[in-house]
């Protein structure tokens, strides 16, 4: 459905039932949903579509009942927000995701030790929060939620070996110059993936294995480099085909 009709309200209503499928049945891992969702948002050109399947990838972490790891994820999405629709929906289920870390049986645990709230947030102030985003359009005050990474860090980048796309995943603390650039074993540039000033936060960036001409290399063995102001790494990746 999603090669045939990926534009389809119905491909969109299938790819969040998988979920609840999976909640049901234990059909299969959450990890291998996570997959199947972060494959269709790396090679999609639907931006609805990436937008689902980046909800649904979160949603996976949630039901893991890695809030924290969700709740980067979304973090990330909504800074890098390209439409108020996007942010809309990001934050909607960040505030879910927050609600199901209030109800987990971890936090019913706590809750039975005399805490009743997450991060300062209660029940009652992330219910208000969601009827604000729905009814008056009003997003809630994320100034003091989001918390930024306290250093520069560079991977992991996933999978590796790969045949088709790779995951490199960094980290700014801060506003900065970043350069992420592939290089050949003779340190030849193959492709500059990232070469901009960004925001702080959990970032990640994606490497279809095409080079500056947008043609596919060969298959071996290559280097990643990241560069910014007092901060230089590389890693090595291999392709295989």
């Amino acid at each position: 459905m999603v090669d045939d009709f990926p534009e389809s309200i119905y491909t969109d209503l299938a790819l969040r039932r998988m979920i609840v499928c999976q909640t049901i049945a234990d059909v299969t891992s959450y990890d291998d949903l996570m997959d199947y969702y972060e494959s269709i948002s790396d090679s999609t050109d639907i931006h609805a579509l990436a937008r689902t399947t980046n909800n649904a990838t979160a949603w996976c972490l949630a039901e893991m009942e890695e809030f924290d790891d969700a709740e980067d994820e979304l973090n990330g999405l909504i800074r890098l927000s390209r439409t108020r629709e996007d942010s809309v929906s990001y934050t909607l289920t960040m505030l879910f995701v927050r609600l199901k870390e209030l109800y987990s049986r971890d936090r019913l645990n706590k809750l039975a030790s005399g805490s009743n709230s997450i991060a300062g947030m209660t029940e009652e102030q992330i219910l208000k929060d969601i009827d604000e985003l729905l009814t008056s359009g009003k997003f809630p005050d994320q100034s003091e939620r989001i918390i930024f990474p306290k250093e520069f860090a560079f991977g992991p980048l996933y999978p590796n070996p790969f045949n088709s796309i790779i995951g490199i995943a960094f980290a700014i603390p801060e506003q900065a110059d970043i350069r992420i650039t592939v290089y050949n074993l003779l340190g030849k540039k193959v492709k500059d993936l990232i070469n901009r000033q960004m925001t702080p936060g959990n970032h990640k960036v994606f490497w279809d294995g095409k080079g500056i001409s947008d043609q596919e290399v060969s298959s071996g063995i290559y280097f990643v480099n990241m560069e910014t102001s007092g901060f230089n790494q590389t890693k090595k990746i291999v392709l295989l085909k």
